[in-house]
């Protein structure tokens, strides 16, 4: 082959690559813009004419200030208005000299306006969420608050017509005047429940160092003083150390410890155990009664329960505070369990 004929097809795939280059350039959404060291444009890309409504032709040589005029938006850090015919982008861009080519210099063009709009509208929704959830747990806190007087007069009534006139009912009456009391106290207790829900919306953690297994222990010391006639096994394994709001953490693990303590009422040999798992995940672990893992969603949810009254008594509102302290230090709960095999409550205090 003569050296023109080599000549001609080194030139001939030059321009193959180059224009494999380009279309591989042309494909990039994103708007590509290549200027001289005067700041005028000497190539730009498909995704550059879109974005800014004019043919490649147009922008060839014409200074970039006015083939792309941007104007500074307060809707977000390091983006620009790019003012345009068909109406205003929103857009970010990146600049980046070319090394070696004398103040060459590459734009690389993003459209941030649907992206941009998107946060902002899931913040506005966010932010109104945010006022709603305060709105309702106010409303929540003052009902259950104006709730707790007539409540106690209802059981303090009850409670003075069974002393003063006990005598004067027959059977039946006195069995109706003990229901009025026993659901005038299981009232009392929800009334407390809402009350620890509408408080934990709005708390703020104060971390300090816990030592937790002394805080199971006094726990369970507790649990079993409200019963004496019962024994459960307790252990808790020792040296279980973690940073959180005290009182938060000790209401957390007081209603996973009453919880266990509850479901094993009907076991022969009740056993409970807090400790921690290799992931470094704490545990609190019974043989109790269980539950099926088929409604475990229903676990977490305020006065959802999965055993009824006559069974094991209770408001439905522990294990949905559990979840919110868990989440107020950015921690996660899991709960594994069968029916009649115990249930085991798995949960992280974050970082």
């Amino acid at each position: 082959m003569s050296a023109d004929g080599g000549a001609a097809r080194l030139v001939s795939e030059l321009r193959a690559a180059l224009a494999r280059m380009e279309t591989a350039l042309d494909s990039i959404p994103e708007g590509l813009v290549w200027t001289d060291a005067q700041g005028r444009v000497e190539w730009c890309n498909v995704g550059f004419e879109r974005l800014v409504g004019r043919a490649r032709i147009e922008c060839l040589g014409k200074p970039w200030s006015s083939v792309c005029p941007l104007i500074p938006t307060r809707k977000a850090e390091g983006v620009f208005t790019l003012a345009r015919a068909a109406g205003p982008a929103l857009v970010e861009i990146d600049e980046s000299p070319v090394p070696g080519a004398g103040g060459a210099r590459v734009f690389v063009l993003r459209d941030v306006g649907p992206r941009l709009e998107m946060e902002l509208e899931l913040r506005e929704n966010a932010r109104e969420l945010e006022i709603k959830n305060r709105e309702l747990n106010a409303f929540a806190y003052t009902a259950a608050h104006d709730l707790r007087a007539p409540v106690r007069q209802i059981e303090a009534w009850a409670v003075l017509l069974v002393r003063g006139y006990a005598s004067g009912f027959d059977e039946r009456g006195r069995e109706l005047l003990a229901r009025i009391g026993e659901s005038a106290e299981r009232m009392n207790r929800l009334i407390n429940g809402l009350l620890e829900i509408a408080t934990l919306a709005t708390a703020k953690p104060e971390k300090t160092a816990l030592d937790l297994s002394k805080m199971a222990r006094e726990l369970a010391d507790w649990l079993s003083s409200r019963e004496p006639g019962r024994r459960v096994s307790f252990t808790a394994q020792p040296g279980l150390k973690a940073q959180g709001d005290e009182m938060l953490v000790r209401s957390l693990l007081g209603n996973l410890l009453e919880n266990a303590w509850k479901f094993t009422a009907r076991v022969a040999e009740p056993r409970v155990e807090f400790g921690r798992e290799p992931d470094g995940a704490f545990f609190v672990r019974d043989n109790g009664a269980g539950f099926d893992m088929e409604f475990q969603d229903k676990l977490f949810t305020p006065f959802q329960r999965l055993h009824s009254q006559a069974e094991f008594p209770g408001t439905g509102i522990g294990l949905a505070a559990v979840r919110r302290v868990v989440e107020l230090h950015g921690g996660r709960i899991s709960a594994e369990s069968k029916p009649g095999a115990g249930a085991t409550f798995r949960f992280t205090l974050g970082t």
